[in-house]
This record gives structure tokens, sequence and C-alpha cells, in this order.
């Protein structure tokens, strides 16, 4: 849940933002009108992606969901508040 220090996060007006952090992107669509109702992870990178990923075994998928913090990519479902 921590930005690295080269990511540029508070970017919000300014264009698009390529990283967030659960909490702001939480954060960011409450303060467009949408209320998050789950977030989840694609997959957590175990291993370097050309040697294993969610394609090649697809349960892999489930650590998104168990560690989104640590996952590839975000998942929201959000409905306007």
């Amino acid at each position: 849940g921590l930005y690295p220090l080269w990511v540029d996060h508070e970017l919000a007006g300014e264009g698009h933002v390529r990283a967030y952090t659960a909490p702001v992107l939480r954060r960011q669509l409450r303060r467009v009108g949408l209320r998050p109702e789950r977030v989840r992870g694609n997959w957590v990178p175990l291993l370097p992606q050309r040697l294993l990923n969610d394609v090649i075994w697809p349960a892999l998928a489930l650590t998104g969901d168990w560690f989104p913090r640590l996952s590839q990519g975000l998942i929201v479902k959000a409905r306007r508040a």
C-alpha cells in the first residue's frame, strides 16, 4: 500500500495517473461521487511474469483476492453514491 518514491501520485486533475494504492483509489472514487464496494487484485507476481503468470496458472488469480495491496493491478466494483 505505499507508492515507490519514483511514482508521482499527486496528479489528480492533471491527466492520467499511472499507479494507485488501494486507499488512494478508494479516496479518489469517493471524491468523484462513487462508492467503492469491493477492491480486489488480479494476481500477486510471486515470480517474474515471464516464468509464472495467471494465464499459465489461473489459480494464481486467487492471490490477488487474498492480498490486493500486493497485486499487479486493482479491480474495483463501485456505485454512484
